[in-house]
């Protein structure tokens, strides 16, 4: 029973892990607000965000999208499993790894542009 039990665990794990990558898709982040738009709620209160707060939210989900690419990026996947090896190989590596730093490097900014910003907002409003 202990085994089933940690081997759950360990599968909910990875579903949970694949689920949070594929939240960022912006596919799924379409398909969401379409469904929310077709039950008639709202897409995004808009109402508590000011300009700077949803030009810096555009800006995460614009480095989460590239990181995106950078992951299922062809140019990796489709020699990796066409059985290419050595330097071509790891040429597209490298370049869907920096692709994909890129896209990190565009969430962390914005993200700490985005904290500043919101604890700025706390402060004149105590």
């Amino acid at each position: 029973m202990r085994i089933r039990r940690g081997i759950r665990k360990k599968v909910k794990r990875v579903f949970s892990a694949i689920s949070a990558i594929g939240s960022y898709c912006p596919y799924t982040l379409l398909f969401k607000k379409a469904v929310r738009l077709l039950r008639g709620g709202p897409i995004i209160d808009k109402t508590k965000l000011n300009d700077r707060e949803r030009d810096l939210l555009f800006r995460i989900k614009m480095g989460q999208g590239i990181a995106l690419v950078g992951f299922i990026c062809p140019t990796f996947w489709i020699p990796l499993f066409s059985g290419v090896r050595g330097e071509a190989l790891y040429f597209n590596a490298g370049h869907s790894g920096l692709v994909i730093l890129v896209g990190f490097g565009f969430v962390l900014k914005y993200r700490i542009d985005l904290e500043k910003e919101r604890s700025k907002k706390n402060v004149n409003n105590v």
